[in-house]
């Protein structure tokens, strides 16, 4: 699993912000070739303060009723006003790869369930299972919710002031500090860039680009993401996609 974690979900919008889509359809390409690998859909429900998106990924050219078409599903749970994760679970079918987060320890009675998160992660099947712990804190964040940083810091990102936080990583059992900055910008799109603030880690992890569409208000809505991805089918690391959307 690469680092971005931020490749959907990013579409959606925090509650403050404009209603939430209800679903959004992608698919997934191969950035070289452009042939379509996977497509898929992320279906969003609200139940008070708590944020619910499961993104499912499918085999290009299977049908949807066929059980072993969905390659990849992630579902996380987080606050829409702090943005707080509550949980994250992703599971590959293919390669078995897993990651999972939640409260730590697993009992609810105990207050330090509420201040650390319990990290699993599998690389792929037959392989050891991981563990570790991290420490929340109001700058630890899921890439999932990466739109609702983006909206939240619109103005200042277009005047190229980076906005940064620490970004959850579950296959390193740890976080990381990365920023989002501007790239370009033109009447009809604005190009932005999450990356890691270190420059030595930056040499390891691809660019991740989000292409965005002005619109009127406050929608500013994702068209295209480029760079890296958390489903790895053809056992390369490095390998780059496209990933075009549209929400309904």
């Amino acid at each position: 699993m690469m680092v971005s974690l931020v490749v959907l979900s990013s579409m959606a919008v925090g509650m403050a912000e404009r209603e939430l889509p209800r679903r959004i359809d992608f698919t997934v390409k191969d950035h070289a070739t452009q042939e379509i690998r996977f497509v898929g859909d992320e279906l969003i429900t609200v139940e008070g303060p708590l944020v619910k998106k499961v993104t499912s990924y499918r085999k290009a050219g299977a049908g949807s009723e066929d059980p072993k078409a969905t390659a990849q599903e992630e579902t996380v749970v987080y606050r829409g006003d702090t943005l707080e994760t509550v949980s994250y679970r992703l599971n590959n079918f293919l390669t078995g790869e897993m990651a999972e987060v939640g409260a730590a320890p697993d009992s609810p009675t105990d207050s330090k369930a509420s201040e650390t998160y319990a990290l699993r992660y599998v690389p792929s099947k037959g392989a050891k299972e991981l563990k570790g712990n991290l420490k929340k804190s109001s700058q630890l964040l899921s890439g999932k919710v990466l739109h609702h940083v983006i909206v939240r810091n619109w103005q200042d990102l277009r005047i190229d002031k980076p906005a940064a936080f620490d970004l959850l990583v579950p296959f390193k059992l740890d976080s990381f500090r990365f920023q989002v900055a501007k790239v370009s910008e033109s009447a009809a799109q604005l190009i932005l860039r999450l990356q890691p603030d270190s420059w030595l880690i930056r040499k390891f992890v691809q660019p991740m680009d989000f292409f965005y569409v002005h619109e009127q208000g406050a929608n500013q809505r994702l068209v295209r993401y480029e760079g890296p991805t958390t489903i790895d089918a053809y056992g390369n690391p490095d390998w780059k996609v496209t990933i075009e959307f549209s929400q309904q």
